[in-house]
């Protein structure tokens, strides 16, 4: 191997390896933060302050996540369950219900979830019900 052949390969292992610490860092931040979101939403919800069953915050966890999952996302759907809640408490079991998803190479709590997925004007417009019933994001 040339001296030029040495430098390349070492320029691309050193790049490599700060990749993998940087993949690993944001993981380990994020995973964390997520987790901290849906510990402080559970210890918020109020059950008498519930405006459905707890199996219908279930189900519509699961739907967001399908709705955001993989290519394109399904506003309509976001956005239906999004409007439908009424109270903070609401949100607050939402939020517990989803929990952290992973999906490929993103792990996040609903709030990751949302603020990757949706457009800026999307995302504001979410904000915009959830100040509505008493949650600032």
């Amino acid at each position: 191997m040339t001296k030029l052949e040495i430098k390349i390969a070492l320029y691309t292992l050193a790049g490599i390896i700060a990749l993998v610490i940087v993949y690993f860092t944001v993981k380990l931040f994020k995973k964390s933060d997520g987790q901290n979101t849906v510990d402080e939403a559970k210890k918020a919800v109020k059950n008498n302050d519930l405006s459905y069953k707890k199996t219908t915050y279930d189900s519509w966890a699961e739907r967001l996540f399908l709705a955001m999952q993989g290519a394109g996302t399904n506003t309509t759907t976001v956005f239906q369950i999004v409007e439908s809640l009424k109270t903070p408490s609401d949100w607050n079991q939402l939020v517990t219900s989803f929990g952290i998803k992973k999906s490929y190479w993103f792990e996040a709590s609903l709030i990751g979830w949302l603020q990757d997925e949706l457009s800026t004007g999307e995302f504001n417009r979410v904000r915009s019900h959830l100040q509505k019933i008493g949650i600032t994001l």
